[in-house]
């Protein structure tokens, strides 16, 4: 499974608009991926030459309702179906001192674990966890934000990915393992920048996923166990716990939107949700966001942040 990924909103403080990460999830099989990209550049052959940049891009602010509904019919709903996950907030739900809440907790459990390496005489661990704090102690309001919604956006996308792979992996017309085995997260390159950041980033990354797994632990099929399956050869771990390290440390990157479709699609797609939610415009394309769906409903999760987290930062969703 292919999934592309983009934010929609600038996460304003005091903001009461609702604002996303949108996530387009790819179906990889029967050559599905270059199917799509085919009717994302056919759609694209149809916007005006004036509304793309010079890289040939389109970005969703800058399309009418009627491109958009567009869109939706012959890219996002076209088989193979794609799917969609947006995850959102409402920053003025969520207010500056709840966000240094959440960032002195992952401070306080940097700091044990400084303490910890010191003991251990392990000073470049020591020394990369300090550069950790510093970066986190500079983070602003709509960075750390942005930074917690990506973080529950991805947790999720892992957990429907491979629920959804597996249920795909039992049609017949089907390869088992096509997206169990290729899971592979794009995300706007405009969120981070810079390897150093990417880094810090992956760390807390790391800690969103290891929280929201043991809330809702990975779907595996129980005939795995005892017949064996590559999934689990590849992510099981001797405890029975799944290791996704290949996939965060290698499979999931930020790049430049134009050189990769699935995250203008996200982008696109975002702003049809955005349009609707906000300002109830765009109904026809967000009825076709859905029409194919068995949800009766778009996957939505809204994240309010706990007011007093746990040492975990939990997140209450409604």
């Amino acid at each position: 499974m292919i999934i592309g990924i983009d934010e929609v909103g600038d996460f304003a403080i005091n903001s009461e608009k609702f604002h996303f990460f949108i996530a387009v999830m790819l179906d990889q099989n029967r050559n599905g991926l270059e199917i799509k990209k085919e009717q994302f550049s056919n759609w694209l052959k149809t916007i005006p030459a004036e509304k793309k940049n010079k890289n040939g891009e389109v970005k969703g602010t800058d399309l009418t309702d009627e491109e958009l509904f567009f869109f939706a019919n012959q890219v996002i709903v076209s088989d193979p179906i794609t799917r969609l996950i947006q995850v959102r907030v409402i920053p003025a739900e969520n207010p500056p001192e709840i966000i240094e809440k959440f960032k002195e907790i992952e401070i306080n459990r940097l700091e044990q674990g400084i303490q910890f390496y010191k003991e251990q005489g392990k000073d470049r661990i020591v020394k990369d966890l300090q550069k950790l704090i510093f970066w986190y102690k500079n983070r602003n309001y709509q960075h750390y934000l942005k930074m917690l919604v990506l973080h529950r956006t991805i947790s999720k996308v892992l957990y429907e990915t491979i629920g959804v792979s597996i249920l795909l992996s039992l049609l017949p017309e089907n390869n088992p393992e096509m997206n169990l085995l290729n899971i592979q997260l794009k995300i706007d390159r405009d969120f981070i920048n810079g390897p150093q950041p990417r880094i810090f980033w992956g760390e807390m990354l790391r800690n969103a996923i290891r929280t929201f797994t043991n809330q809702k632990p990975i779907p595996v099929l129980d005939t795995w166990r005892k017949t064996g399956h590559p999934f689990l050869e590849k992510y099981s771990m001797p405890d029975g716990k799944m290791n996704f390290k290949e996939i965060l440390k290698e499979n999931c990157n930020f790049f430049h939107s134009h050189e990769h479709f699935e995250i203008q699609m996200a982008d696109i797609a975002g702003n049809i949700v955005h349009r609707f939610q906000n300002y109830g415009r765009c109904k026809d394309a967000y009825d076709k966001l859905v029409e194919k769906l068995i949800k009766k409903q778009i996957d939505i999760t809204h994240l309010i942040l706990n007011p007093n987290p746990p040492k975990d930062g939990g997140i209450i969703i409604e």
